[in-house]
């Protein structure tokens, strides 16, 4: 199969036989390298982020807070998420995500803090010096608990934790009835 015959993603044959490049592979002279710390906990207070250690260490240029973030104008990512409204009329809710966590973790693997270094061990070596403190606050770990009345709120503009109340279809009463007497 030759690139012509592919449509859209272009790029798919040169990665799935190994002839791709990624960013990875490029290097340019004086490039930084990024190491990211993640929440390894759900839903956590960040109580506190103890860098000192790290910003001492040889090669390290910058290491970022989402306090830094928000203190330098850095607004938050984008949500695009499918647009519409819920089957009751309300507008999506768009969550507020920003680059770095700031104040708390919503989700385990959520950037906390970034380490910039002239290389990538350098940056990996700094980041095991940083200290974080949480204070770990209550999480559900299944979509339908996150739903139930008294659930953790995890986002504040997002009352009950529902972006979108989403439904396709028209008779929601036989949906049901086949779903319930579903063995499976």
């Amino acid at each position: 199969m030759t690139t012509s015959h592919l449509k859209g993603r272009l790029e798919d044959h040169r990665y799935v036989t190994g002839t791709g490049r990624y960013t990875a592979d490029r290097n340019v002279t004086g490039q930084l390298h990024a190491y990211f710390i993640r929440a390894d906990r759900p839903h956590a207070q960040i109580v506190s982020i103890d860098a000192s250690a790290a910003k001492s260490t040889k090669g390290v240029h910058l290491i970022l807070t989402g306090e830094d973030m928000v203190a330098a104008g850095v607004k938050t990512i984008p949500v695009n998420s499918i647009a519409g409204k819920s089957r009751d009329g309300s507008e999506l809710i768009k969550t507020i995500r920003p680059a770095l966590a700031t104040g708390k973790t919503r989700y385990v693997g959520e950037p906390v803090v970034c380490v910039v270094a002239e290389s990538a061990v350098i940056a990996q070596d700094a980041a095991e010096h940083i200290t974080i403190e949480y204070k770990d606050l209550p999480h559900v770990t299944r979509a339908v608990d996150a739903m139930k009345p008294g659930a953790p709120q995890l986002h504040d503009n997002v009352p009950g934790n529902r972006v979108l109340g989403y439904g396709n279809g028209t008779d929601e009463a036989k949906v049901d009835a086949a779903i319930k007497s579903a063995k499976r």
